[in-house]
């Protein structure tokens, strides 16, 4: 059997202890307190549900693709367009209020419907369509809109 040893705290050196055999160290939620974290335990072996796992590489995708177009929207907005520091301001502020306002009104929302995944898939599926029409926009004022 594949013995892990603790550390000590204080002398930096190995002691005899094997980490496996013992219950988690750290602070624990109490539903969990007295489980056993050790690897083969059912708490490490469960797996995440299909949707979780959906959920993460939507997220990922859809962050990755606001990364890459957040820095260059101002150029954009600017050179292209010749909006100006004043316009770049309002759109900024418009956009970064809207976000917060839709949060809380969505949280709201799925509370009360008891439902997420229609405004999951809502939310995912509006970013993906309207973030490339930005480059149809011919001012400032339609990306404002």
């Amino acid at each position: 059997m594949l013995r892990v040893h603790a550390l000590g705290s204080r002398t930096g050196e190995f002691d005899g202890r094997n980490v496996l055999d013992q219950r988690c160290a750290r602070p624990q939620h109490p539903f969990l307190a007295g489980r056993c974290c050790a690897p083969g335990s059912p708490l490490v072996n469960k797996r995440l549900p299909r949707t979780v796992i959906a959920l993460g590489f939507a997220s990922f995708f859809t962050d990755f693709s606001s990364e890459m177009i957040y820095p260059l929207l101002p150029v954009f907005l600017t050179t292209v367009l010749g909006a100006g520091a004043i316009s770049l301001g309002i759109i900024e502020g418009v956009a970064e209020s809207t976000a917060s306002l839709f949060k809380v009104v969505s949280g709201i929302w799925t509370d009360r419907a008891r439902r997420r995944m229609p405004f999951i898939l809502a939310g995912y599926g509006l970013a993906g369509l309207v973030r490339p029409l930005i480059g149809l926009a011919g001012s400032w004022h339609t990306v404002l809109a």
